[in-house]
């Protein structure tokens, strides 16, 4: 009675995997940005709404790889710095946001964020985050900022700032993120 029904267990296994396309196997497959439902094009405006310390910035640029092990979306101009403290500050450039089809993202490049009480200034290098596929390229992580000597109070700052941080990556700046998903 045990093996039959390991046997029956099995062969029920083999058959739900037999429904999943080898290629949409995480990692496996390319990932692929959509909007609406469409495969966004290389070249196609591209992009990055950065959330860090109650403070938002967007840097824009285009696509420039899609539907590979990699997806890149390549900034050129930064927009829109604002915190929700008008006594804080937001500056920076993220040159490149990077998704992988291991649902990994990485930004690359170098934000500040100056807080009025100290003052504090902290700067931000390392972002590393993760996301859902399928889902959203809305990815999130936690970041570490290193202190500013030389603009910041000499007491009364931490040395870093830990904290989360998440991005979207999208076609415009307040648009709707792209959605993600295995390609072929």
């Amino acid at each position: 009675m045990g093996s039959k029904l390991a046997t029956c267990g099995l062969a029920v296994a083999a058959a739900a995997l037999a429904l999943i396309p080898a290629t949409a196997v995480a990692g496996k497959a390319p990932l692929e940005l959509e909007h609406g439902g469409t495969p966004v094009a290389t070249g196609s405006p591209g992009s990055v709404g950065l959330l860090l310390a109650e403070c938002g910035i967007f840097f824009n640029g285009k696509v420039t790889s899609n539907n590979a092990a990699t997806d890149v979306i390549t900034t050129t101009s930064s927009s829109n710095p604002e915190c929700n403290e008008p006594t804080e500050t937001i500056s920076g450039s993220i040159t490149e946001a990077q998704l992988t089809a291991k649902r990994k993202a990485e930004l690359k490049g170098t934000v500040h964020v100056r807080f009025a009480t100290g003052p504090c200034e902290y700067t931000f290098t390392k972002w590393k985050a993760s996301f859902s596929v399928p889902g959203f390229a809305f990815p999130e992580g936690a970041a570490d900022g290193k202190l500013v000597k030389g603009t910041s109070a000499k007491t009364g700052c931490s040395k870093t700032l830990g904290g989360r941080f998440s991005f979207d990556a999208t076609n415009e700046v307040f648009g709707e993120p792209f959605e993600t998903a295995f390609g072929s």
